[in-house]
């Protein structure tokens, strides 16, 4: 059953039975003001988790009037606590802070410590977000009073969990280090494999920002192992995110991407949004660090559209500071600059100056790159203001200023900057900025006529070279291990999934007896009870999907008929139109023949002039030697053979252009040689071409040609070319010329056209080729001649295009006729 179907079944069903059952929450509403209050506890804890239900709200609304006249604090406190997640589920975080805040103030008055925690808790994670210092350390002291009296197992772990996180945020990371552990024997004791699981993670992610790697990833393979016993694919979406930024900072990027992109598939299973934007910034800046720079565009344009249409400002700040300085090391630099603006413009909105700051900083490197030194210097002063800069910070933007001067060739002060880095990297002992600063100082001091220092700057940038290079390759073998390890822990991990997965299917089976056990005593009266529903249910909608399937027939074939008479109308039509387009195109063809014919007119005067006076001054002189009786039978045969062959030239001429101008009905295809129908065009303007002082210059390979089309066709295509060349040659005065070059590689025919008049200006070559476009003037051209050569050459299964030379050339290419091309034909 496709979805559709399913989907229209499951809409039938609720239609027949939403009319015998309401829901839970709407029977609740409707009960006396007693038993909303004695059960608005078990029915918030079991629908406020699942999202945002209006009807949830409707009901803890009512609760609270009922609560409030009552004097009922601890309901009045519940009911509020329930309102404020549905704001936050909708992401209306300061009315759902108000709701809190009022939900607090009642629990005061009650001596159930258990609502206190999971507010104040619930608070902290809500500060916390948003990055709200104050009320995190005024949140934390409250939980630390109340945590001593809390006896309820999950918030005395979710309390300590909480109390790690914020020393980690505060880089306290000893006391992280310190509760975090608490939570996790808390969880041991009570026995919580989820939370033993968290806790490992928790500590693999301190370890991780206080910079103990190895800590880190001991911790993280704990909670690896245990993902079967866990079986929560959001926890494994998150921890695969952790090892993933582990990996990342340690460069071993191949690891770091399969952790990676495990996380966001599962992410985007389960829906996780705002989590998946998180993850496409993070993967992002993985792409941009190992490389990658196109991935991490692609992948930073998908955070940002996730991130806008969620309105999580932090994250789209996040995605935009990795999407411009990958689009610069891709050469985008209009892209880079422009992301850098709008970047800047959130960061003035939401006050974010550090990041502001760097983004300054960075914009410097993209004017270094476009050799707008001086805005790049300009920007790398302006980050240098940024409030309690690092001194990791202060030297990046003392190498921007100069690698700036330096190529400004103000040597001098470039050399003062990239010392004031170079103190500061070997201070921190940043390979990196070492490296930078020694190879600018080299430069300089050579420039200052200084090579002694040079040498000695030079030295020590190259002996970085060569420790940074075996640092790599150990850095590689490590990577390797360290996948062999993973890929082995991984395997441990099924295999143990596998076995608990055997377990489960035992005990389910033992289960699954019991039940059945227990479900054939109920059977009987069961089937009693429902037996009645059952047929008008089941009655109704079979009823409801046969009347569906009627229409959806009836309809179907209505629907069949129309569209089998528009076809048949549109065939028809479509039959028509192509019959006139046809009819029309060979008119328009007929036309060109016909307007060439007239062109030529001149030159077949001339052609079958000459042949006649030949014959005339032949006859003359027969008719002389007629009259004085001195002929011989040699000089009379030699006459005659002088008059046939000019009456057969005459012929031959005759023949052709009634030939070439026949009006043809249908295209007649066939197997002819390609020089022998360049001498026919020539044979009928070589004539004129020399009476207007034109050389045509013909260079044809010695093998012959052969081509499959239409041999009058390709004449008319050269007779037009030639005929353009002829007029773009008007106003040159000497050394005119026509060139005809022909030449045959790979089964691929070349014909050039070239002449040394007038070059095709560039602004129109798009639209030569066009019908009705010309340049002569009104009278002297119809525009169709190049159109109509284009068409037949693309029916010849070739192409034509003009060369971007000093002169104009037109270029055509056909395929050669072979054998293999006529058993495809």
């Amino acid at each position: 059953m496709n979805k559709k179907a399913h989907l229209i079944l499951i809409i039938l069903f609720s239609l027949v039975t939403g009319f015998i059952f309401s829901s839970e929450i709407e029977d609740l509403i409707n009960k006396s003001d007693e038993d909303i209050l004695q059960e608005l506890r078990d029915v918030n804890f079991k629908y406020s988790t699942k999202g945002y239900n209006s009807e949830l709200v409707k009901l803890n609304n009512k609760a609270l009037d009922i609560a409030e006249q009552k004097g009922d604090s601890l309901n009045a406190g519940r009911a509020l606590y329930t309102l404020a997640s549905m704001k936050q589920y909708r992401r209306e975080f300061k009315e759902s802070e108000d709701l809190y805040l009022k939900a607090l103030s009642k629990f005061q008055y009650t001596e159930n410590t258990i609502n206190l925690i999971i507010t104040y808790n619930t608070l902290f994670s809500l500060y916390d977000r948003q990055n709200r210092k104050k009320e995190s350390d005024d949140t934390i002291a409250k939980i630390k009073e109340i945590l001593p009296q809390v006896k309820n197992q999950s918030e005395i772990i979710r309390s300590l969990d909480n109390i790690s996180l914020y020393y980690k945020h505060r880089k306290e990371y000893d006391k992280a280090v310190e509760y975090q552990i608490k939570t996790a024997e808390k969880s041991k004791e009570f026995s919580r494999k989820h939370d033993i699981a968290g806790s490992y993670m928790s500590l693999g992610s301190i370890y991780l920002d206080s910079g103990d790697y190895d800590k880190s990833w001991d911790n993280y393979q704990v909670a690896l192992e245990m993902l079967p016993e866990v079986q929560d694919s959001l926890f494994s979406a998150y921890l695969y995110n952790n090892v993933s930024s582990l990996f990342s900072k340690q460069k071993k990027y191949n690891i770091a991407f399969e952790y990676a992109l495990k996380s966001i598939k599962i992410k985007e299973a389960l829906g996780q949004d705002l989590s998946l934007a998180k993850s496409f910034q993070n993967l992002s800046a993985l792409y941009f660090f190992a490389g990658k720079y196109e991935l991490a565009c692609q992948t930073s344009l998908k955070g940002i559209a996730l991130a806008d249409s969620l309105g999580d400002v932090k994250t789209l700040v996040g995605c935009y500071a990795n999407l411009a300085p990958s689009y610069n090391k891709i050469d985008s630099l209009d892209a880079a600059l422009t992301t850098y603006e709008k970047l800047i413009e959130l960061c003035e909105a939401n006050n974010l100056i550090s990041t502001k700051h760097s983004a300054y900083s960075n914009i410097a490197i993209v004017y270094q790159k476009m050799g707008d030194y001086d805005k790049s210097i300009k920007y790398s002063k302006m980050g240098l203001k940024r409030p309690n800069a690092s001194d990791r910070f202060k030297s990046r933007n003392y190498i921007n200023l100069a690698t700036s001067y330096q190529l400004k060739k103000e040597y001098q002060v470039a050399y003062n900057y990239a010392s004031m880095a170079n103190q500061i990297a070997y201070k921190y002992d940043i390979k990196e900025y070492i490296k930078k600063t020694n190879d600018i100082i080299a430069d300089c001091l050579y420039n200052l006529n200084k090579p002694k220092q040079a040498y000695d700057s030079l030295l020590v940038y190259s002996k970085l070279l060569v420790t940074t290079s075996e640092e790599d390759k150990k850095n590689s073998l490590e990577e390797l291990r360290i996948k062999y390890d993973t890929e082995k822990k991984d395997s441990k991990i099924k295999n143990l999934q596998y076995q608990k997965e055997v377990s489960d299917l035992k005990i389910n089976e033992l289960n699954y007896k019991t039940e059945l056990a227990d479900l054939k005593i109920n059977e009987l009266n069961y089937q009693k009870r429902l037996l009645n529903y059952q047929r008008i249910s089941a009655i109704v909608i079979i009823i409801i999907i046969i009347l569906i399937f009627l229409q959806r027939m009836m309809n179907h074939r209505r629907i069949i008929r129309i569209k089998e008479d528009l076809n048949k109308e549109l065939e028809g039509k479509v039959k028509e139109g192509v019959a006139i387009r046809m009819e029309q195109q060979r008119a328009i063809v007929e036309q060109s023949r016909l307007v060439s014919l007239g062109e030529l007119a001149a030159g077949i005067a001339h052609e079958l002039n000459q042949p006649l006076q030949c014959i005339s001054f032949a006859l003359e002189n027969m008719k002389l030697f007629f009259q004085k009786r001195g002929y011989s039978e040699d000089f009379f045969n030699e006459r005659m053979e002088l008059v046939s062959h000019d009456i057969s030239r005459m012929t031959s001429v005759v023949d052709h252009i009634r030939v070439f101008s026949r009006k043809q009905r249908q295209k007649e295809y066939s197997v002819f040689e390609l020089n022998e129908t360049v001498k026919n065009a020539l044979k009928l303007i070589a004539e004129q071409y020399y009476n207007h002082s034109i050389d045509l210059i013909i260079n044809v390979p010695e093998s012959e040609t052969y081509i499959y089309g239409n041999t009058y066709e390709i004449e008319q295509v050269l007779l037009n070319l030639l005929s353009n060349a002829k007029d773009s040659l008007e106003h040159i005065t000497k050394d005119k010329y026509i060139k005809i070059n022909i030449s045959n590689k790979d089964d691929i025919c070349t014909i050039k056209v070239t002449n040394n008049g007038d070059p095709i200006p560039q602004a129109i070559r798009d639209k030569i080729f066009l019908p009705f476009f010309t340049t002569k003037p009104a009278g002297k051209g119809t525009g169709l001649g190049l159109s109509i050569v284009y068409g037949i050459i693309s029916e010849h299964n070739g192409t034509i295009n003009v060369e971007d030379e000093d002169v104009t050339t037109f270029k055509i290419i056909l395929p050669i006729y072979t054998e293999e091309a006529d058993n495809e034909l």
